[in-house]
């Protein structure tokens, strides 16, 4: 098999078609074209062609998850749960993963410690129902500890006064009650309650 021509992509700047033996095979980035050392008139086998597409689809996948993550924080957990959607083979995935971490994209740390911070300081949540959530969001135990925020309960003090505040008309039972459903403990919550 010949590489007989290679193509700008019509809708993708960054992209190249490359035709076999005259037939469409494969898009490959430009980036990958030169990696790969593909020019017009290289011969492939078979092997060497099913290669380098997966080699370019693993790159491609890549760069779409570079482009998704860039500037938003995520959990390992949420990227992986998007990559699966994408039927990748195992070894695919943890090469998607270590490319990301390689990329600062992925910080469990940093996103444990940004999502608690915009939470305490909407004051809706208490400290265990943010741990729930980042526990959900496939945050670990370690990382939870390293967080010293989550151990600051004049906090969730300051939380429930502000609920209390903002919400003064709702009667005692309806106030504990969401309070409760929010996380917050009704020993921190009985102090604070109108009287």
């Amino acid at each position: 098999m010949q590489i007989t021509s290679i193509q700008q992509a019509k809708k993708d700047e960054e992209k190249v078609n490359v035709f076999l033996d005259g037939e469409f095979w494969s898009s490959f980035t430009k980036d990958d074209l030169v990696r790969f050392g593909l020019h017009k008139g290289l011969e492939l086998s078979l092997q060497e062609a099913d290669d380098l597409k997966k080699r370019s689809r693993l790159s491609k996948l890549k760069l779409q998850a570079l482009r998704k993550y860039s500037g938003v924080l995520k959990s390992e957990k949420d990227i992986r749960t998007y990559l699966y959607k994408k039927e990748l083979e195992k070894d695919e995935l943890e090469s998607v993963i270590e490319y990301l971490y390689s990329h600062n994209v992925v910080d469990d740390v940093r996103f444990a410690q940004v999502f608690t911070e915009s939470k305490l300081r909407a004051k809706k949540y208490s400290i265990n129902k943010i741990k729930a959530e980042l526990k959900k969001k496939g945050i670990s135990d370690k990382i939870l500890r390293e967080i010293d925020l989550l151990n600051d309960s004049n906090e969730e003090v300051e939380s429930i006064k502000k609920y209390i505040q903002k919400n003064s008309m709702l009667p005692k039972e309806k106030l504990i009650q969401r309070l409760l459903m929010r996380g917050f403990q009704y020993s921190n919550i009985k102090p604070n309650l109108p009287k």
